[in-house]
């Protein structure tokens, strides 16, 4: 459903979370942004060559060569203003076809199986 509804601005799920994650905490290294959206390194970069491609992101090198910074330029705040509304219309839709026990439980349990997914 996400997918669908950010078609329209060439946004995959992940890509929006990653824009959104970046515009709400600022410019970071790479490694702290995989473990902020609780991604391995690689395919978190898989996901910011496309963004970079489409000059919605800037990479830099860090003081260390092997250290990489990303941050969001000013094309990838415009795509998430337009894409932001659309998530959000799936977002509500979703919450009317759910009770609110169901989704008030869904996003309490999120934390807990994040932590579980992550490596140990």
């Amino acid at each position: 459903m996400y997918d669908d509804a950010l078609r329209p601005v060439n946004l995959r799920t992940t890509q929006f979370s990653v824009l959104s994650y970046l515009i709400q905490n600022g410019d970071m290294r790479v490694r702290d942004l995989s473990e902020g959206l609780l991604l391995e390194e690689t395919t978190l970069t898989r996901n910011l060559r496309p963004l970079e491609q489409h000059g919605w992101v800037t990479l830099r090198a860090g003081t260390d060569r092997r250290e990489k910074y990303v941050s969001v330029t000013r094309a990838g705040r415009a795509v998430i203003t337009k894409a932001a509304p659309l998530w959000e219309s799936v977002q509500e839709r979703l919450r009317q076809r759910v009770s609110a026990t169901t989704w008030d439980a869904a996003f309490r349990s999120l934390p807990e199986i994040a932590a579980g997914a992550s490596p140990v």
